[in-house]
């Protein structure tokens, strides 16, 4: 490393909660709802990590602050105390994370793989604020307006409807919010911590929130390039700019995730510090780590059902690859992972599940030949992972092999 510095874990998140407490109970709106954005994770990441880059945990914090609030949120709601318990679940948290991390130490590093990390990440970045200054909050004269282009008029506005919709009621979002009488179908179970967001901010939640997003994406950025990057076994300058390289191929291929808000961005923090708790977790006997991802997965399933759906996969490719460890001679462990799984799936159905009932339609020549026009492009991609799945499993590289299974 460049540089290294060790600290008591207990002290970093007992400041973080204090600093929090202390946010929360100042007048001003907007800094209530910053701080704890930014600063209500910091208790959990340093409860969970032991060894990491500097750019990991910053990244890590982001992600963990995106569960923590959701969490805090819904017990507020189920409660009926939602916004004001909200702040007080959250110094709960931050207490409990202190008094579990008393004997831990949090070291820090500066590598060459966190200035790689800024460095790749900061093309991208560009390209995220060129899309929010065009968008967003923009001055019309005396006033103030709000500019949602192409697709932020469409999912952005879905996902600003459901958190400003929570906010108004207080409650659970059952109502689909364009459409009345008619059961919301999407999952709502992340968009309950940024409306506590959106309320502390005492503005509409477009507002409150906006600017909020590049946060997002450049901490998913970050943890999707480590990720990668502990994914390749070269040294350490060369797995810095691999990891770069397969970073923007991600992000030229999905641009969309990463340029404006909406419910695919706002958990894909959370989509990656999975898979970098994953490949982190690769050792077989480490199950506390594996029930962590589980968890992990299971919040994903109930808060964006595609994300859900790729974290259910990428956790029983997990438990797959090191199944001889996990599962053989162990039935009753082999049925609790299998049920869990099962768990997964159904909280995705149930989270996700249409108020409609299915309708199927005749087969048809030309429906088979609109599906094959779609799907042919990407069958050498799905080829070339299918082989690199193959040849990790033969040679005993499971933990490579369910890594390139994401691809």
């Amino acid at each position: 490393p460049l540089a290294r510095q060790s600290y008591h874990a207990r002290w970093i998140a007992a400041g973080a909660t204090l600093l929090v407490g202390m946010l929360l109970l100042q007048p001003l709106p907007a800094l209530r709802a910053w701080g704890s954005f930014l600063i209500a994770g910091i208790p959990l990441a340093a409860l969970v990590a032991r060894n990491l880059r500097m750019t990991e945990f910053a990244a890590l914090s982001v992600a963990c602050s995106v569960l923590v609030l959701s969490l805090c949120s819904v017990a507020s709601l189920a409660l009926g105390l939602f916004p004001p318990a909200v702040g007080l679940l959250l110094i709960a948290v931050g207490l409990t994370a202190s008094l579990a991390a008393w004997r831990k130490r949090l070291v820090l590093n500066m590598t060459v793989l966190d200035v790689g990390a800024l460095a790749t990440c900061l093309v991208p970045f560009l390209m995220i604020m060129a899309v929010y200054s065009i968008n967003g909050p923009q001055a019309t004269g005396d006033s103030r307006s709000f500019v949602m282009r192409h697709w932020i008029a469409r999912d952005g506005a879905y996902f600003f409807a459901l958190v400003e919709k929570s906010v108004a009621q207080g409650s659970f979002v059952t109502e689909n919010p364009f459409a009345a009488g008619i059961r919301s179908y999407y999952p709502t179970l992340g968009h309950y911590g940024f409306a506590a967001l959106a309320a502390w901010d005492r503005r509409p939640a477009p507002f409150a929130l906006w600017w909020k997003g590049p946060i997002l994406h450049l901490s998913a950025l970050l943890l999707f390039y480590h990720y990668f990057a502990n994914c390749i076994s070269l040294s350490i300058r060369k797995r810095a700019i691999w990891a770069g390289m397969a970073l923007l191929v991600f992000f030229a291929w999905r641009a969309d995730f990463f340029v404006f808000l909406q419910s695919q961005s706002m958990v894909l923090a959370v989509v990656a510090a999975l898979l970098w708790w994953l490949n982190r977790a690769q050792t077989p006997h480490n199950l506390v780590r594996l029930l962590v991802a589980f968890g992990l997965a299971l919040w994903l399933s109930a808060a964006h059902t595609v994300s859900g759906t790729v974290a259910g996969a990428v956790l029983a490719a997990a438990i797959l690859g090191n199944r001889h460890c996990l599962l053989k001679g162990k039935p009753l462990r082999a049925a609790g992972w299998l049920g869990g799984l099962v768990l997964i799936g159904v909280t995705i159905w149930w989270a996700g599940g249409t108020p409609y009932g299915p309708r199927l339609a005749p087969v048809s020549e030309r429906a088979w030949n609109q599906l094959w026009k779609q799907v042919s492009p990407y069958l050498p991609l799905y080829g070339v992972c299918a082989l690199a799945v193959w040849l990790g499993w033969r040679r005993g590289h499971q933990a490579k092999a369910w890594g390139a299974s994401l691809l």
